[in-house]
């Protein structure tokens, strides 16, 4: 994966740099002061993730406008930084000092984001056919919601429209990629991807609670991880 370093220390730098030699899939595509300095190596190049200065983000020019399509790990001193990293919407914040196991950890965390992400963007205009009534529609993966049983019919819901489809949940789910749905109850599919938060009893997609069954919660887990 590729990376770069914006707003560290020279101390810090140091200390990154022999924790990073432990990972020889990581390469260093660069180190800046200021984010204006890093704007264009992100638009040039292929960049993964950056090791973010926790004093950058307290000066008031910070935007995450500067790194939409690029993961960011903050690196900070100071504990309470973690908020701000959450609101931000960083993949991870790292309180010096940094430990191998602790930077392992991070790095796991982006690279599954990424595959993540790739998938995502595999699915996005990859199309399925369903016959609703006496016609046959495509609607992208990525538009379901979740589908939900109805007897001898199946409901697909999307974000704009929900069809009725003649079909068992058996047959339908067989259709969908593994990786972004899953069959979290007898009754429902789930689309991996909107799932907004859950409980152990049911899972919030768009405003709407899906029950889980007891007996797909385990495997949820393993998914939702």
């Amino acid at each position: 994966m590729n990376f770069i370093i914006v707003g560290t220390n020279t101390i810090d730098n140091i200390f990154l740099k022999e924790i990073i030699k432990n990972f020889p899939s990581l390469k260093l595509k660069g180190e800046f002061v200021k984010l204006d300095d890093a704007i264009e190596i992100i638009k040039s190049q292929k960049i993964d993730f950056l090791l973010l200065g926790s004093n950058v983000i307290e000066s008031l020019n910070y935007s995450n406008k500067y790194f939409e399509n690029t993961e960011v790990v903050l690196i900070t001193n100071k504990s309470f930084d973690a908020i701000s990293s959450y609101t931000y919407g960083f993949i991870d914040c790292l309180l010096k000092p940094i430990s191998l196991d602790r930077f392992k950890t991070t790095v796991l965390r982006v690279r599954k984001k990424l595959k993540e992400s790739k998938l995502a963007d595999r699915n996005r205009d990859e199309k399925i056919i369903i016959k609703t009534g006496q016609k046959y529609k495509k609607i992208k993966l990525n538009e379901i919601n979740w589908i939900e049983a109805m007897g001898d019919y199946i409901k697909v819901v999307t974000k704009t429209k929900n069809y009725i489809v003649l079909s068992t949940m058996k047959s339908f789910n067989k259709k969908l990629p593994e990786e972004s749905f899953f069959r979290i109850h007898k009754s429902f599919i789930i689309n991996l991807n909107y799932v907004e938060n859950y409980t152990s009893n049911h899972i919030k997609i768009n405003g709407e609670l899906i029950p889980i069954s007891r007996y797909k919660k385990k495997d949820f887990k393993k998914f939702s991880k």
